[in-house]
């Protein structure tokens, strides 16, 4: 039995509302051109997202860079990378970033109905950085637990059908521009094999089988810091780990606070949400 995880706060009706002005911004991504295969003349819209990076989320669950990437094997293949290093999803990939591509996109997760989906998952890139530059620009990798590192992320190539759904592409045009009035969050759904409490380490298979730790999500507890051997208090979570995506959404208040617009394309126009490091991710 999976445990099923959305990385959204609340369950709103983002069209209608205005996004807020200071959403939180980190470093620069590549540009559309790897890409290619656009139809924007065929009505379509293509946006590039931040999807899932590897921290704690407002929702206090954590992603770790191993699960993000689907196998370890992705990090042992790249261990002498300077600089941090990009993949390509695989075919056929079971656990990991490369299973969003060919997931449908929806709204606020209302995935019960797949005729509600807005369009499809693309394309989807690994993106696994210096820690050194990522914990300049985001201050959660100064102190993030051993395995969020190193800093990861996931990228995504949405292609939304602007012609049948035009209210939903406006608003992730004004959001791509800035706009107060449009949306710029997204939210994954995914299910999850097991999650392990960061507190005592115990391991779920369903939530009958959470400790109390996770139960109460978001408490200080008690801890032994294994590093120090001293007494510390810590805020639990449950790192999830064998995740399987099987969408993504528009959202206005995404749990992960990098899970933004980074560029969009669309038939006639170009434009780009360019982001900044002036205001690094706070920790969770």
């Amino acid at each position: 039995m999976a445990i099923r995880k959305y990385a959204s706060l609340e369950q709103a009706q983002i069209l209608g509302v205005k996004g807020t002005e200071d959403r939180v911004r980190t470093a620069s991504l590549d540009k559309f051109s790897e890409f290619g295969d656009f139809r924007t003349s065929d009505g379509y819209l293509y946006a590039r997202i931040r999807a899932i990076s590897s921290r704690v989320n407002k929702n206090h669950d954590g992603w770790p860079s191993i699960e993000l990437a689907g196998s370890e094997d992705v990090f042992k293949q790249h261990t002498a990378a300077e600089g941090g290093f990009t993949i390509e999803a695989s075919e056929g990939g079971n656990y990991g970033f490369s299973t969003f591509v060919g997931k449908p996109i929806f709204v606020d997760h209302n995935n019960s109905n797949p005729e509600r989906a807005r369009g499809v998952i693309v394309d989807a890139k690994l993106h696994v950085e210096d820690f050194r530059t990522a914990s300049e620009l985001d201050s959660y990798y100064s102190s993030a637990p051993d395995n969020h590192m190193p800093p990861t992320w996931v990228e995504l190539l949405l292609e939304v059908d602007a012609k049948t759904f035009p209210k939903l592409a406006k608003a992730i045009i004004e959001g791509g521009q800035d706009n107060k009035k449009g949306i710029d969050g997204f939210s994954m759904g995914c299910d999850v094999e097991k999650s392990v409490c960061a507190i005592c380490k115990n391991s779920a298979t369903n939530p009958d089988e959470y400790c109390k730790h996770v139960k109460l999500k978001g408490a200080e507890f008690d801890w032994v810091n294994p590093k120090t051997g001293s007494k510390e208090s810590k805020k639990s979570y449950e790192d999830c780990h064998g995740i399987k995506f099987f969408e993504i959404s528009a959202v206005f208040d995404p749990a992960d606070e990098t899970a933004l617009t980074r560029e969009v394309i669309h038939e006639g126009e170009k434009t780009s949400s360019t982001p900044t490091a002036e205001h690094p991710v706070p920790q969770s």
